[in-house]
């Protein structure tokens, strides 16, 4: 069996993201990228919003073990955190109507860009694309 369709088994799209002729029930709805790592192994993306960074902003990046984004998303909300308490004994409202956008704001940022994110982790780790173009067919 030749890879890109051992691929495409397994995920139920193509090399170029498209829905393969099988099992069209199951095509995901975000597509997905296969990345592997020649000691580690192989492991999927997900495109699109992460509902899961969304929810649970640096614990997801905790999880997936991306430390650097882990660490930018820390400092916002303590930054975030100290300033809504700031706000809160001076029971400044419109602060506080402030914070609340910023907060929903940056949610929303780590939803879309939190896959993005991932990816780039990864292939800083030694992780590349799979299947390679110039890969022989078996």
């Amino acid at each position: 069996m030749r890879a890109i369709d051992l691929a495409c088994r397994i995920l139920k799209v193509n090399h170029a993201g498209e829905p393969c002729a099988i099992n069209m029930k199951l095509v995901p709805k975000n597509p997905v990228i296969l990345l592997r790592h020649s000691k580690l192994g192989y492991v999927t993306v997900s495109q699109g919003f992460s509902l899961s960074a969304f929810f649970l902003g640096s614990i997801w990046a905790i999880v997936k073990r991306t430390w650097l984004v882990f660490v930018g998303l820390f400092v916002v909300e303590v930054v975030l955190w100290y300033l809504n308490g700031v706000a809160t004994v001076k029971r400044d409202f419109v602060t506080l109507l402030g914070l609340m956008l910023v907060n929903v704001a940056l949610a929303i940022c780590r939803g879309k860009y939190a896959n993005r994110w991932l990816l780039a982790s990864l292939r800083r780790r030694g992780y590349g694309p799979w299947p390679v173009a110039d890969d022989k067919q078996a």
